[in-house]
């Protein structure tokens, strides 16, 4: 009780502390000329006058408000974001900076005085009357909607000036957007119609608004373009801003407070929307889900990859652009309606280019509003189609390009810079300078991409004559060149590289949609169980992208598997990767029957969960950002623990009365791209490492805890991703190793992983990774750091010869092998095709396993997949044994029944344990460690129980003779 009042009184003092402070920093204060209340908004002020207590006008005793350290924060914060992004200002605004003495800043002193107690009681009147006039500055409030009639005396500017602001506000719901793409354009038209209207009077229901009929006041079209620009500048806070939640708490604060925050939350400047935002974050924003609407571009995730069709927009990107000579002359009022220009301008040439040329069109032809900062208008002129034409990202390849990237094409890359260096080594093997400086392994067993003479010949038309020249001295040269020579051929190479990449790289991004009503769909065939003979831990991605069909996989081949498709907000709510923004969605996010799947074949399942923004974070006072990170360990830990609901997992928790039952996570893996390295980010990261581990408790020996990262992340020099402070995460994550400790295969699947990628060429990277490692540690940390490590590797689909190499290096010098993405067969294909000559499995199956290892034979391939059921019928049969036991040891006529036909007997209650129960000694990892070594025994006693029943048999039968 005693905490619940302290965090009331705390709320309280903040609030009391805002709302001073806004009265300094953004009102007109004692001494000063007030602006003119307008005529259409006296009712509002007198209203506000009327419900301000009385105690508030009269002469208190000066008061000191000592303000709780999260509200200093907070504060702190709100000032920080403020000055990231400019001050949108507005008539009201600007009015009241001007009114605002220069002479008497907003203090930020620890103790701040009252409003009624900092000035002298002569001064209280015009304090009351700025305060009045402050509150006046809310659209009035009546109780009837705006007609279209309202509208007549406004001119087209501000009716078009309307339609922007609400394209801008909702432009993220479905119904809006519908509506907005009708024939006739009716939100669009510059004319305030019956569409607009509803939209308009919608705005003004979500912000308690109502203006009178035929008196649309200024203000309220003011209002409606401030909030819009606040909305463009600042989209993470639009969804909050609209909430009914937001509404609803704002209601629960009594006067003034009350139409002081409404006037914030309309027509506040940034800093007091923040302030605003921190105070509601605090005190009422409810708990659970994000809001899809709200920093959708935080949580979304991009893939790199060319395709067929790629190939031919890069080979023809010019004419793409040709074709919006139709578009000449034209002007759009906003970003929809020049998308939609741009789509039918192509859809008839070049379907579906629009997505990658929209960006570009949109950069040149961007025009904003001088009387309404934030809005823009696009307008397609000559010159804007030879900036775009002239753009390196619309620069068309030449043929020998397009040839050198077709062994790219189909790769997905899941890092923009991955993808750079595989452009890059692409075309250094395509353009194939110094040949002799190759190795003979390389000349010998891998295959040699470097274009013909005739082929490369094309690129002189293309390429400036002394670079085409430089290139194709080196491609000749009858000796190996020297280290300087080396140098020059390399940078001859980086100069083709460079002229190309932006172009490739727009083409290849790619933004796929999460749709849950696609089902991940995995079948494990008759692959068995993983094989307890692998090397080290083979990791699989898996995006969520691929879902779709039937796929088989070698589950005997996969140690673990992480779904990709994870995020969550600042206030630590899981979710989902790419999903549509326009605030529908499935509960539950997705169907987890794939897990369940993966499961049966023993292969562990983790989420990988992936923020790449942090900048709204980092902006956060430290108490609110381990707030978020406190929810977040908590939210993981709950999903985590969530139990399958498919009909075999509901039934194993019957099945081993209570000792195991299946959920939907065996791990997590933090994918934390770019995270702050600055020394708070860091400790509050370690503590939400250790909320997550007690959290997930007793049971964090089943659950792992892995991270993914790039190399790069490790040359930083500070951070999370350090050696040093990667083999301070182990003894945190896994506890520090006993008295006779060992590397043993179990300690070390318990331990957490941490997976690098790897850029091309991996020849390359595999061996810098392991020397940036010895480089930076040594002894035991650098073993147990070099055992931890996994790298990942994206695999081309063709270059066999390099993934043996690498497959047997990560064996012999790291923990062991990651794979974006894991390696899959389409069902139905596989059904149809015969085996593939070469593939991922069959590598990982010649080169991946222990000394002596082998696969597993035919029974354990059907039994461990099915050892629930193989559990069951021993049961079954173990019961039978027992109650023909006991019935022959209990009752004599049950004894003499069982005697007269003791062979049917003996193999009903001895049989059929004994044929169930060998496999599962064998292929049941849950019973291996009972068998093994003890074979022999086992066998033995068989023996000796088919010797007692054979000499049984005898004596009966020789005792029936006469």
């Amino acid at each position: 009780m005693q905490v619940a009042r302290r965090r009331g009184c705390s709320i309280a003092l903040a609030g009391m502390m805002l709302l001073v402070a806004l009265h300094a920093n953004g009102e007109p204060v004692a001494g000063k000329q007030a602006p003119s209340v307008p005529a259409t908004t006296k009712a509002s002020a007198e209203k506000v006058k009327d419900d301000t207590p009385a105690a508030a006008s009269e002469p208190a005793e000066p008061e000191k408000v000592q303000v709780p350290s999260e509200a200093k924060a907070d504060a702190g914060t709100a000032a920080a974001v403020a000055t990231d992004k400019p001050e949108i200002k507005t008539p009201e605004t600007k009015a009241a900076s001007q009114a605002t003495s220069p002479q008497e800043p907003a203090s930020t002193s620890a103790s701040i005085s009252s409003p009624a107690s900092a000035q002298p009681a002569a001064t209280q009147p015009a304090a009351q009357a700025a305060t009045r006039t402050a509150h006046s500055r809310l659209p009035a409030r009546t109780s009837q909607p705006l007609t279209v009639e309202d509208f007549n005396r406004l001119s087209a500017a501000n009716q078009r000036r309307i339609q922007q602001a609400l394209f801008e506000i909702y432009k993220g719901q479905p119904e809006f957007m519908k509506e907005y793409d009708w024939n006739g354009n009716p939100l669009s038209d510059s004319i305030v119609g019956p569409i607009t209207l509803s939209w308009l009077n919608r705005f003004l229901k979500d912000f308690r608004i109502e203006a009178p009929r035929g008196q649309l006041s200024d203000d309220t079209i003011e209002a409606l373009v401030h909030f819009a620009a606040i909305a463009k500048v600042y989209p993470d806070w639009k969804s909050t801003l609209l909430s009914d939640d937001l509404a609803r708490w704002i209601d629960r604060k009594p006067q003034p407070l009350r139409s002081e925050l409404y006037r914030m939350r309309l027509s506040g400047s940034a800093q007091q929307v923040i302030a605003l935002l921190n105070m509601y974050r605090t005190d009422g924003a409810p708990t659970g889900r994000a809001n899809l609407t709200e920093s959708w571009r935080n949580w979304v995730i991009h893939t790199y990859r060319l395709d067929e069709a790629d190939l031919k927009t890069l080979a023809a990107k010019g004419k793409a652009v040709a074709e919006l000579a139709v578009l000449q002359e034209e002007t759009y009022v906003n970003r929809q309606l020049l998308s939609n220009a741009v789509r039918d301008a192509l859809k008839e040439s070049a379907p579906g280019q629009d997505q990658w040329l929209l960006p570009v069109v949109e950069q040149y032809a961007r025009i904003e509003d001088p009387d309404a900062p934030g809005q823009f208008s696009y307008a397609i002129t000559g010159d804007v189609l030879q900036q775009v034409q002239a753009d390196p990202r619309m620069t068309t390849l030449p043929a020998p390009v397009i040839t050198m990237l077709q062994n790219l094409q189909g790769i997905d890359y899941p890092r923009q810079d991955l993808f750079d260096k595989a452009v890059r080594a692409t075309l250094g093997d395509g353009i194939g300078v110094c040949p002799l400086n190759r190795s003979d392994y390389q000349r010998t067993q891998l295959p040699d991409h470097a274009l013909p003479a005739e082929t490369f010949a094309g690129l002189k038309d293309t390429l400036p004559s002394d670079l085409y020249a430089t290139l194709d001295k080196y491609r000749t040269l009858t000796t190996p060149c020297s280290d300087a020579q080396l140098k020059e051929a390399a940078a001859a190479v980086d100069k083709v590289d460079a002229m190309y990449q932006p172009s490739i790289e727009s083409q290849a991004r790619k933004t796929p949609l999460f749709d849950p009503a696609v089902p991940v769909d995995w079948n494990g065939g008759n692959c068995g169980c993983v094989l307890d003979e692998l090397a080290g831990t083979v990791y699989g991605f898996y995006p969520f992208w691929l879902a779709g069909g039937k796929q088989q996989l070698d589950f005997s081949l996969l140690s673990r598997a992480g779904y990709v498709g994870l995020s969550f907000d600042e206030r630590g709510n899981l979710v989902h990767l790419n999903e549509r923004p326009d605030g529908e969605r499935a509960d539950g996010m997705l169907d987890t029957q794939f897990v369940a799947a993966a499961h049966k074949h023993r292969t562990r399942v983790d989420w990988v969960l992936y923020k790449h923004d942090w900048n709204v974070w980092a902006s956060l006072g430290e108490a609110e950002r381990r707030r978020g990170f406190d929810a977040l360990a908590d939210n993981v830990a709950s999903f985590l623990n969530t139990r399958l609901t498919d009909p075999v997992s509901r039934i194993i928790p019957y099945l081993s009365l209570g000792a195991t039952a299946p959920v939907q996570g065996d791990g997590v893996t933090l994918y934390f791209d770019n995270y702050p390295t600055d020394t708070q980010s860091v400790t509050l990261f370690e503590q939400f490492i250790d909320r997550l581990l007690s959290k997930l408790g007793s049971k964090q020996q089943s659950h792992g805890i892995n991270l993914l990262l790039p190399r790069s992340a490790m040359l930083a020099g500070k951070g999370i991703y350090t050696p040093e402070h990667l083999v301070s995460l182990i003894d945190r994550i896994a506890g520090t190793e006993p008295e006779g400790w060992s590397w043993s295969t179990a300690q070390i699947r318990s331990r957490p992983h941490f997976l690098v990628f790897l850029e091309e060429p991996t020849s390359e990277s595999k061996k810098q990774l392991r020397l940036d490692i010895e480089n930076a540690l040594h002894g035991a940390a650098r073993e147990k750091l070099l055992r931890q490590i996994v790298p990942v590797i994206e695999f081309d689909g063709r270059s066999w010869q390099q993934l043996e190499d690498d497959v047997i290096y990560l064996k012999d010098n790291f923990g062991g092998i990651g794979l974006w993405p894991l390696s899959y067969r389409n069902a139905t294909a596989a059904a149809d095709a015969a085996a593939p000559t070469n593939s991922v499995d069959q590598t990982l199956l010649q080169h991946y396993l222990k000394p002596g290892g082998d696969p597993d034979l035919l029974v354990c391939r059907i039994v461990c997949p099915n050892r629930w059921l193989f559990r069951t019928a021993w049961n079954v049969s173990f019961g039978i044994a027992l109650l023909i036991g006991g019935l022959y040891l209990w009752n004599c006529r049950c004894r003499a029944a069982i005697e007269r036909r003791y062979l049917l007997y003996l193999l009903a209650a001895v049989v059929p344990p004994f044929a169930l129960g060998m496999p599962l000694l064998s292929c049941d990892p849950y019973l291996e460690q009972i068998s093994r070594g003890n074979w022999p025994f086992i066998g033995l006693f068989a023996l000796m129980l088919g010797f007692v029943a054979w000499r049984y048999m005898n004596r009966k039968m020789n005792a029936s003779k006469p």
